[in-house]
């Protein structure tokens, strides 16, 4: 459009008139602007070069809702896997016992008590009679108190021999125990405790502790709770969960390791902690001076040696700390591979140490 002002002459003022020249547009299209007066005759007679692009405006509400889908599904199957995963992790096939200590031509007592704070039904087997010094065993994981593949009963067996009442049961969750999930630790410490509080009804006031795997991390978490506990030998520990637990993780499933975060909320929102926090190399200082006998061989591939390293640093200011790295030795095995010194290590330990 094009504006134009025309003047009128001086002698009879005017005012000044602006209007604009339509003649460039096409009288047809005046004349349908002028007749069109509904929205939808206005926007039939808009250019197309003007008009707003339909088809694009949909196929962008489309993209984004077929976005959203995609994230929501993703989402979902992100939870699921991790809940799936979460729960297969903390629920073991029970395994059955296949021997008691009457095969060995020792006498024993089936027990029962519970666990401290939740009391979770725990059975075991009290072997010796009543007197001031006793040793609790602690299995592992997937494991049972008579645990033929470390040889517990055996060792069981041999510390009896040795003068020690004998206490060994299952962890929650395993064997003949009630519970559903384990916790790695976290949660056995309440098996623990309710261990202890067995014993000093049986006036045990001197308990030595034998742990292996998660038994000697879960020992080692419940000492500094309970000075009863006079001396400990931890076989084949985990120092720091968190670390070896994501590694194991990745390793065992295939998943990739951004599912380690997902797994490990499902895994609290079921037990109710958080089993990334369980942490042994930051009970060693709260040990101090208490007896402690490391045990670990160099071929652990599920609990590296490096674990126990890492404890025996962290324990360096207590002078009755004790290690014995086991040349070979694959989980939990040195028992197997080195049955006399095992034995005349630990017997030789609880010895000096529970007096």
């Amino acid at each position: 459009m094009v504006i134009s002002q025309t003047d009128y002459p001086d002698e009879h003022p005017q005012p000044r008139v602006y209007y604009c020249e339509v003649a460039s547009l096409p009288s047809k299209l005046l004349h349908r602007f002028s007749g069109a007066t509904r929205s939808r005759d206005i926007e039939s007679q808009v250019p197309r070069s003007l008009a707003p692009a339909r088809g694009k405006t949909g196929t962008s509400r489309r993209v984004a809702l077929a976005l959203g889908a995609a994230a929501a599904v993703s989402s979902l199957a992100y939870v699921g896997i991790s809940a799936y995963v979460a729960r297969k992790l903390i629920r073991m096939e029970r395994r059955p016992l296949t021997t008691t200590p009457a095969t060995y031509g020792l006498e024993y007592e089936d027990v029962q008590f519970t666990s401290a704070i939740d009391h979770v039904l725990l059975k075991g087997w009290f072997i010796g009679s009543a007197g001031t010094k006793a040793i609790v065993m602690l299995h592992g994981v997937n494991s049972i108190r008579d645990d033929p593949s470390v040889g517990i009963l055996e060792m069981a067996v041999a510390l009896s021999r040795a003068g020690y009442a004998m206490l060994m049961f299952d962890f929650r969750a395993h064997g003949e125990s009630s519970g559903t999930e384990y916790s790695l630790g976290i949660l056995e410490v309440r098996d623990v405790a309710g261990a202890l509080r067995y014993l000093k009804g049986r006036g045990a006031t001197e308990v030595g502790v034998i742990g292996y795997s998660m038994g000697a991390a879960t020992a080692l978490l419940a000492a500094p709770e309970h000075p009863e506990i006079r001396a400990i030998v931890a076989d084949a520990p985990f120092a720091d969960l968190a670390e070896l637990f994501y590694s194991r993780l990745h390793e065992a499933t295939g998943l990739p390791r951004v599912f380690n975060r997902g797994v490990t909320l499902m895994i609290r929102a079921i037990i109710g902690q958080d089993i990334t926090s369980i942490k042994p190399v930051q009970a060693m200082a709260r040990l101090e001076e208490r007896p402690l006998l490391l045990i670990h061989g160099t071929a652990d591939d599920i609990v590296p040696v490096e674990q126990t390293y890492t404890l025996q640093t962290a324990g360096v200011r207590n002078p009755n700390l004790e290690t014995w790295i086991v040349p070979g030795s694959s989980h939990a095995q040195a028992y197997r591979d080195h049955p006399e010194e095992y034995l005349s290590r630990v017997i030789s330990f609880f010895d000096r140490n529970l007096r």
